[in-house]
């Protein structure tokens, strides 16, 4: 019988209800809104099977790169409405158009409800775009994701490590039609959080869909909360230093406990293939056509991996790029994301005061930093500033 004696260990991935034949376990949620385990004891027949699909009984295979690139779709369209580089709208099409398979990943269409769905239609992939910052609801999908394979369809599965390793823990063998992509991840709010954000705007409308990233063309993609009706029309947008939401979850304010002691933030990656942002921070892929417009970083971890890359190598523009670099690059290739040292307070704060409160008054000095930073950028740059300013402070500090 699954029991959670530790919260922190739990990422609420729905494997063990999805197991249980006799249906004696639902998720339920905490007061911050994650999803936890309860067994019903009068339906269960310990049978244990909750038990072996769980990662924390056994930890799942892994897989260190064999090449790693910085990549970008090679159809400017796929480039431009994507988050970075386009690449897991390429993978998607592929597997739908080539091998009329299904594709299960995270649309935020419902702002709400942010969820996984099943796409087979070219006209849905569209709704599983773009990266979503908060947990996605995977409530019933794995048992359709084994019906699938079991039916002999190809199937692409696309979520965060801790999404994928819980999948291949529930499907206890390995498919030949099955593809994991799994991306870097800093981390997941609750969907409690998101609501209590977006209930506190004073909106003219009810919201539909939310965004967690925007890009304009010859720009590098935004972190931005936007929220649009059901015609499209924009009824919010508020960016990283001045939505709160968007900038507790860039500070690790309010993810699930276990985020903060995840595993799987390591080079040894779950997924077939791993994707992420490249900020081209250094400019040293400026010379790649439309650089400007988003480049990702593309693990290939396995011989599945290796395989949907090679078929859609002439769909991809790709520079190799070595696993030590991106490991300087990408944080979470090779630790969790550390808890905000405020967290506790804005939890507290939260229960008494409601979400923005809570936020601005943990995240004031983040805020005020954040908004002084263009100003500072300016003065920085003026010339002779800079060595002037350090050879200050060092006299200062003797």
């Amino acid at each position: 019988m699954i029991v959670v004696y530790n919260k922190s260990k739990c990422c609420g991935c729905t494997a063990c209800a999805s197991v249980c034949a006799h249906r004696a376990i639902s998720m339920e949620h905490d007061e911050q809104g994650f999803a936890f385990p309860h067994v019903n004891l009068d339906l269960c027949t310990n049978c244990h099977l909750c038990e072996e699909v769980c990662p924390l009984h056994e930890s799942p295979e892994t897989n260190t790169a064999r090449q790693t690139f910085v990549a970008l779709a090679s159809d400017h369209r796929e480039q431009l409405t994507s988050t970075s580089g386009g690449l897991v709208s390429v993978f998607a099409r592929y597997i739908i158009e080539q091998f009329a398979g299904v594709v299960y990943g995270c649309t935020g269409k419902d702002c709400f409800h942010v969820r996984h769905i099943r796409i087979d239609s070219i006209q849905d992939l569209p709704t599983i775009k773009g990266s979503k910052y908060v947990q996605s609801d995977l409530n019933g999908i794995f048992p359709k994701v084994k019906t699938d394979l079991k039916s002999g369809r190809y199937v692409m599965f696309i979520g965060t490590p801790c999404q994928v390793a819980r999948l291949r823990k529930y499907l206890r063998k390995s498919y030949d039609k099955l593809f994991c992509v799994d991306f870097i991840c800093h981390g997941v709010p609750s969907q409690q959080i998101l609501t209590s954000a977006i209930n506190e705007f004073d909106l003219d409308d009810t919201p539909h869909e939310v965004k967690f990233r925007l890009k304009e063309q010859g720009k590098p993609s935004q972190y931005c909360l936007q929220l649009t009706d059901k015609a499209g029309s924009v009824l919010y947008k508020g960016k990283y230093g001045k939505d709160c939401y968007m900038t507790g979850f860039i500070y690790a304010l309010f993810y699930r406990d276990s985020c903060y002691q995840c595993p799987f933030a390591s080079r040894e990656r779950v997924g077939d293939i791993t994707v992420g942002d490249y900020w081209n921070s250094d400019k040293e892929y400026d010379y790649l056509a439309r650089s400007k417009d988003g480049l990702s970083q593309m693990h290939v971890n396995t011989d599945q991996g290796m395989r949907l890359y090679q078929l859609l190598s002439d769909q991809l523009r790709v520079e190799p790029i070595s696993l030590d670099k991106l490991l300087k690059h990408s944080g979470q290739l090779s630790h969790p994301m550390p808890r905000h040292r405020n967290a506790d307070i804005f939890w507290t704060l939260y229960k008494k005061s409601g979400f923005n409160i809570a936020c601005r008054k943990v995240l004031s000095a983040e805020i005020r930093h954040l908004r002084l930073q263009p100003i500072t950028n300016i003065v920085f740059n003026i010339p002779g500033f800079k060595p002037l300013y350090f050879l200050l402070k060092k006299k200062l500090r003797k």
